[in-house]
C-alpha cells in the first residue's frame, strides 16, 4: 500500500529490524537509495506503548485506510489481489547450521532481502533457543555462526547483546547461554 500514513507495530523484535536496517544503510555512505529506502521504513513506524484504546483507535483509522485504498484500485476487500511477493521470500526457511551459516548478511542486496535475511537470523535464533530439533542440533553440532557485512554483524551484535541484557533471550530463572556465534 502506497500511503504516506504510518503502520502500527506489534512486535518489539520487528522494531529491533526495522532500526538495525536503518542503522545498516546509514553506515553505507555508497548506498544513498538504501538510506533513503531505511529513512522511509523508520519514518512509517508507529509505537504505542501502554495505551490499548489509541492502538484500537488506529487500528480502526488504518483499516479505513486500506478500504479507501482498495477501493480506490477495485481491488477485493477479502483477498489482497495486489500484492506482489517475491518467490524467494515465500519459500520457508528450515533453520540448520548450513542455512543458518550461508545466510547474506551484507548490504550488497536489496534492502528486502537483508530484512528476509536478518529475519531468518532471527527465526533461527529463536529455534535454537527454544524449538526441541534447534536445541539438539545446538547440543550436537555447536551454535549456529552467522557471518557477513563487519558493519551489519557489529549492529546485529549490539541488538543481541541489548535482547539478552533486557533478559528478552531466556526463560525466566534461567541463564542464557547463545545459540549462535557472530564470526567475521
Amino acid at each position: 500500500m502506497a500511503t504516506n500514513s504510518k503502520s502500527s507495530l506489534g512486535i518489539a523484535g520487528g522494531c529491533g529490524l526495522a532500526l538495525l536496517l536503518a542503522a545498516c544503510a546509514t553506515t553505507s555512505p555508497e548506498s544513498e537509495s538504501a538510506l533513503e529506502q531505511a529513512r522511509a521504513a523508520v519514518q512509517r513506524l508507529e509505537v504505542i506503548i501502554d495505551d490499548p484504546p489509541a492502538v484500537a483507535r488506529r487500528m480502526v483509522a488504518g483499516m479505513e485506510q486500506v478500504r479507501a485504498f482498495r477501493r480506490e484500485r477495485s481491488d477485493s476487500y477479502n483477498f489482497n489481489w495486489l500484492l506482489s511477493v517475491g518467490i524467494e521470500l515465500q519459500r520457508p526457511f528450515h533453520v540448520t547450521h548450513e542455512a543458518m551459516r550461508s545466510l547474506a548478511l551484507s548490504r550488497a542486496q536489496p534492502v528486502h532481502m537483508l530484512a528476509a535475511n536478518l529475519r531468518r537470523a532471527f527465526s533461527g535464533i529463536v529455534t535454537g533457543n527454544v524449538k526441541d530439533y534447534g536445541v539438539q542440533a545446538i547440543e550436537q553440532l555447536g551454535p549456529y555462526e552467522l557471518s557477513g557485512d563487519p558493519n551489519v554483524m557489529r549492529l546485529l551484535d549490539e541488538l543481541l547483546a541489548a535482547f539478552v541484557a533486557q533478559g528478552r533471550m531466556k526463560l525466566p530463572g534461567s541463564v542464557y547461554k547463545p545459540c549462535y556465534r557472530l564470526v567475521a
